[in-house]
């Protein structure tokens, strides 16, 4: 074991795991200004201001989620039943844990987690005090472990920063502490007390694929280089669109504002938009010239005056084209397709905006999915272990089975709803058939809003308020 616990963490994979998050989080600004501070010299200063925007949200919420759509059904069956049935009673427990968890709006959340970052872990605890289960999101980002044989033997995870010290929960098998970081580095380990269930009570998740080595997957970097080359093309196409419409002035004069003494000296600023400004003046420096400004000319010997607004005119028709490129291959590797659509290219006000679209790929959703109902089944295995403690309702002697409804095809809905109308009316396909296999709905579910559906018209034709009825089938009673 490390001598120090910090000494678990992998320094860069735990700031890559911050930086990918934060910029999913719409927190690239603070980067990219960081860049121009160290790469482009003087740039904020003459008046570069960074311009973000969220480039890998756009990609990784188009990319095969699993939780936008309907959630995963949880059905709990007996361990080494000769029949396989679901149990009931056992479900019902789970789903009442698992609401109480909010577990739909956790692994909403989680689920991008995963798909940025490649592996995840749920942690779960207890609340003594509300008797429920809570979880809690573990990535490379917050949080390091001791691996051996496969086994997770030492958990450290970040929980927070009291002024100068941060602070971590430590869990092992057989213990549960807390760890105090100071700026400096020293560690002060205070014991919280034997950890109650015998494991360290997380389930891990993987994106598409197990890691080949070690316990984490690899982060990767692609989406934040991608975002890095937005953010600066934008933020440079806004400096030059800034440098053509307001140009410097190139003179071989002195240039006074009004009511500036002979005396003072006029130095033109490196890339200034606001021309020149009076050095030497009563009250301070300040700008001269600018609309509704008088200007004094001084010159020198009587020789002619040099007056000129200079700048450059770019044609960023080959920049937009190659980054356009860029763009296609980088997105192309998350499944989803990006699309440049502007006014027309060739100068520095043309811009462009992104149109990020999913790719029809099922292979992506089908491993994510295998991946999270191999999740599911190991957090359950962790739920009854904080059952035998805590007695949180589950059925003991239970395995749960996680399944998805079975991946599509991103379609246009009109479309979709088009072609089921004319199923239906060709006697090829049921209302019901529609409201399970396209809206999700279960049996029971589905001849609910039928009924519904057809008291509704059958009440909007006693008022006179509908037209040509529909056909019987899609009105007909369930028996």
């Amino acid at each position: 074991m490390s001598t120090k616990f910090l000494d678990m963490f992998s320094a860069d994979a735990r700031n890559l795991g911050v930086k990918t998050l934060a910029y999913y989080d719409s927190k690239s600004k603070e980067y990219l200004q960081k860049y121009l501070e160290t790469y482009r010299r003087n740039a904020l200063a003459k008046g570069m201001v960074p311009r973000t925007i969220n480039v890998v949200r756009e990609i990784v919420d188009k990319s095969g989620m699993l939780f936008s759509g309907r959630a995963p059904t949880l059905n709990v069956y007996p361990t080494g039943a000769t029949e396989l049935k679901v149990d009931d009673n056992a479900s019902l427990q789970l789903q009442h844990l698992m609401e109480k968890a909010t577990w739909i709006e956790f692994f909403n959340n989680f689920d991008s987690t995963v798909r940025l970052l490649k592996t995840g872990m749920v942690l779960v605890q207890y609340d003594a005090e509300t008797q429920e289960v809570f979880f809690t999101n573990l990535t490379q980002a917050n949080s390091a472990v001791n691996v051996v044989n496969r086994q997770v033997e030492t958990l450290i995870y970040f929980t927070g920063a009291k002024g100068d010290v941060d602070t971590y929960r430590i869990w092992t098998k057989d213990i549960v502490q807390d760890l105090e970081v100071t700026t400096g580095g020293g560690e002060r380990v205070i014991p919280v007390g034997d950890n109650p269930y015998g494991i360290i009570p997380v389930a891990v998740f993987h994106d598409t694929n197990v890691p080949r080595d070690g316990f984490w997957n690899h982060i990767p970097e692609d989406l934040l280089h991608i975002n890095d080359i937005y953010n600066l093309h934008i933020t440079d196409g806004e400096f030059s669109i800034a440098h053509a419409k307001m140009q410097t002035l190139y003179t071989n004069a002195t240039v006074q504002g009004s009511g500036v003494d002979l005396g003072a000296t006029a130095i033109v600023d490196y890339g200034s938009k606001l021309g020149p400004r009076a050095v030497g003046v009563p009250g301070g420096d300040f700008y001269a010239g600018g609309p509704g400004e008088l200007v004094g000319i001084e010159t020198a010997g009587g020789d002619s005056v040099f007056l000129e607004y200079k700048g450059p005119a770019p044609d960023i028709a080959p920049l937009d084209a190659a980054i356009r490129g860029w763009f296609r291959d980088y997105a192309r590797g998350w499944s989803v397709a990006i699309e440049m659509e502007g006014n027309g290219y060739g100068s520095a006000d043309s811009g462009f905006k992104l149109v990020v679209r999913e790719l029809p790929n099922l292979e992506l959703r089908r491993k994510r999915q295998r991946m999270f109902e191999r999740g599911f089944r190991q957090l359950y295995d962790v739920l009854l272990k904080v059952n035998q403690v805590f007695n949180v309702g589950l059925v003991p002697n239970t395995v749960l089975y996680a399944e998805f409804l079975p991946p599509e095809l991103p379609t246009d809905e009109g479309v979709t709803e088009e072609i089921w109308t004319q199923k239906i009316k060709e006697g090829r396909a049921s209302v019901l058939d529609y409201f399970c296999d396209q809206k999700g709905y279960s049996r029971e579910e589905a001849e609910v809003k039928v009924k519904q559906l057809a008291a509704d018209r059958v009440l909007l034709e006693s008022l006179n308020l509908t037209s040509t009825p529909r056909p019987s089938e899609v009105i007909a009673p369930i028996a």
